[in-house]
């Protein structure tokens, strides 16, 4: 729609520690974000979900979540953001 990208897919992670992960993610429309809410969404797996917001540093999305463990987890995700020209 216009200037609005919406991704959707899934990943595997597999913690290194339990606690806060962070992950980048490309994005496949590239986009210049100036704040972390020119882009949101959100992800889930059957243990926990995931936050999804812009990084305006690396014009990326950042996914981030508290693991309970250190298994591979998959997990289901959507986001939304706003085309910026670069």
């Amino acid at each position: 729609l216009g200037d609005v990208v919406h991704v959707w897919g899934e990943f595997t992670a597999t913690a290194t520690a339990t606690g806060i992960c962070e992950m980048g993610f490309s994005i496949p429309v590239s986009s210049g974000f100036t704040n972390s809410f020119d882009g949101n969404g959100t992800g889930s797996s059957d243990a926990y979900s995931v936050r999804i917001f812009a990084d305006a540093t690396n014009d990326r999305m950042t996914f981030r979540w508290t693991a309970p463990n250190t298994s591979a987890t998959t997990h289901s995700f959507h986001f939304t953001y706003k085309y910026i020209a670069p």
